[in-house]
């Protein structure tokens, strides 16, 4: 009997333990700006003492410099009001991604938006917001792998620039 109940225990909680569900996390992967619903990585960076002109040059060196991350860049420049938005193709491991990037300057501090993400797993370049199912059902855990990957990778995108713009930029 000692053992038939044993058996009842064992053989119970090894349905429970298999039943437990994933919760897929979707869309809750990335920063989403509460206001337009879109997937967002934006931040003022304050940098005490450097002109607006100084910033505005920083943003530029990086977005031309910046190979490793950046493969394709097709800007839209306003330097007397420091502006610089532009749509950019991220080169992630082989698989571009594209964004739109927004970087105004003002003295000593700057700001940068980094939003309107797409992927090649999106159809037709739609937002990769409307590519994210709402519910994974089997592959829920895959999808959630990709997102994170893809959130890691922007969201290291976003504190290089943040980097190059605290950062002045070492000359001769």
């Amino acid at each position: 009997m000692k053992w038939f109940c044993t058996f009842i225990l064992v053989f119970y909680l090894s349905l429970h333990a298999s039943a437990q569900k994933y919760h897929y996390r979707g869309i809750e992967n990335f920063p989403v700006d509460s206001v337009s619903g879109k997937i967002t990585y934006a931040a003022v960076v304050e940098v005490p003492g450097a002109t607006q002109a100084e910033l505005y040059r920083r943003a530029k060196e990086w977005l031309i410099t910046n190979k490793r991350q950046l493969a394709k860049i097709e800007l839209a420049e306003t330097p007397y009001a420091g502006r610089i938005k532009g749509r950019v193709t991220l080169a992630k491991d082989g698989t571009p991604s594209s964004c739109t990037v927004t970087i105004e300057t003002k003295e000593g501090r700057a700001r940068y938006e980094l939003t309107d993400f797409t992927t090649p797993r999106s159809k037709l370049e739609e937002p990769l917001e409307s590519y994210i199912p709402a519910t994974a059902g089997l592959n829920a855990k895959a999808f959630d792998m990709t997102f994170l990957d893809d959130h890691s990778y922007f969201a290291d995108v976003a504190a290089n620039l943040d980097t190059a713009l605290r950062t002045a930029p070492r000359r001769w």
